[in-house]
């Protein structure tokens, strides 16, 4: 259900956060038999996932006018569906939270290997995983609604992931053999405003939300 127009680029910054997935796509690919197979993957997935979120973003909210927190809340309990798409949603977690662990585990253990005795590296890696499912299990039950902490993190690091940093790219290496740099250049001067107008309204926006969500006492009507 459409709110405001402040509402908007928290919404295009969680939009971006869910689809964006370039810093687990480009490990896998490194790791990939057949790395060339990636963008037509990358395509199926992509169009797959849109589809599926403005599909379930529209028949949710037009059916759960005001919903408590989230769609998924509002389903009802003693429906056999109901209950099949929060299993489901469930197995998705399960599954999907090896792939999105992969990167950080790749980034950050090799820098503390190096600093551990080889005969105790397994058993350090093991503490290392856990420790890290332990954090974002206290994170999740410290903050049970996750959307501003959610909208301020896509705000400033996803947004400039899929809007900035390409820009840049494509003009550092696309502008010497550009056959229409001004087209060029203009396409990534709209990227960058566009960048600046969800940056800016998105951090304000989540930074209101959390401060009316986590800064106020919560009465029984309050709460949903």
């Amino acid at each position: 259900m459409y709110t405001n127009f402040f509402a908007m680029p928290v919404y295009c910054t969680i939009f971006l956060f869910a689809i964006h997935n370039m810093c687990i796509l480009m490990p896998l690919e490194n790791s990939m038999k057949t790395p060339d197979h990636l963008p037509i993957i990358l395509v199926i997935s992509m169009t797959f996932s849109s589809t599926l979120y403005l599909l379930f973003g529209l028949l949710g909210y037009n059916k759960y006018v005001n919903p408590c927190d989230t769609v998924i809340k509002n389903l009802p309990l003693d429906d056999p569906v109901a209950q099949a798409v929060k299993i489901a949603i469930a197995v998705s977690v399960m599954f999907g939270y090896g792939i999105h662990y992969f990167v950080p585990v790749s980034i950050i253990w090799p820098q503390i290997m190096e600093k551990v005795n080889e005969d105790k590296r397994r058993i350090f890696e093991i503490v290392f995983r856990i420790g890290g499912v332990i954090v974002t299990i206290l994170v999740a039950v410290a903050l049970p609604k996750l959307g501003p902490l959610l909208g301020l993190f896509a705000a400033l690091c996803f947004s400039s992931m899929a809007l900035l940093l390409p820009g840049i790219i494509d003009l550092a290496t696309s502008w010497e053999g550009s056959k229409n740099p001004k087209t060029l250049l203009v396409k990534n001067i709209l990227l960058f405003i566009l960048w600046i107008v969800l940056l800016v309204i998105g951090c304000f926006e989540s930074i209101k939300q959390m401060v009316e969500e986590y800064g106020t006492v919560k009465t029984e009507d309050s709460i949903c």
